[in-house]
């Protein structure tokens, strides 16, 4: 039983990042949101290496 409990919360978690680029544009948005707005998001920041536009830093 907690085995296929684990499995359907795997399974929806694949379900709702199913476009790993939307994700990854929803993360930078807010980012620079929150720069704007200067509200302090320390976790986002410390992810931003994870969603940060490649071509950007080129």
């Amino acid at each position: 039983m907690v085995h296929e409990a684990a499995q359907e919360r795997r399974r929806r978690g694949e379900e709702a990042h199913a476009n790993p680029e939307q994700l990854r544009a929803v993360c930078r948005d807010t980012l620079a949101e929150a720069r704007r707005l200067g509200v302090p998001v320390p976790r986002l920041e410390a992810a931003e290496p994870y969603f940060a536009d490649i071509a950007a830093e080129q």
